[in-house]
């Protein structure tokens, strides 16, 4: 998607809207789950917020690794 680096850019410049953005695209388009949780782990914390961080992480544990740690979830 060619707005993905303008949305990076954004991001790192502390755009809460972009980095939700971006939070969501790696979820739903992208599929990448780790990519998706450290976008919303920067996040503020809305209910919102919150919600898909609870969303992302049962996700995750579906694809937890054998040994049960998953170092990038904090």
């Amino acid at each position: 998607m060619a707005a993905v680096p303008i949305w990076e850019t954004l991001a790192k410049q502390g755009c809460v809207e972009f980095i939700e953005r971006l939070a969501k695209y790696h979820e739903h388009i992208s599929k990448d789950l780790q990519a998706a949780w450290q976008y919303c782990a920067q996040l503020p914390g809305s209910t919102a917020d919150r919600h898909r961080q609870k969303r992302l992480q049962e996700k995750l544990k579906k694809y937890q690794p054998a040994d049960g740690l998953l170092p990038w979830l904090t």
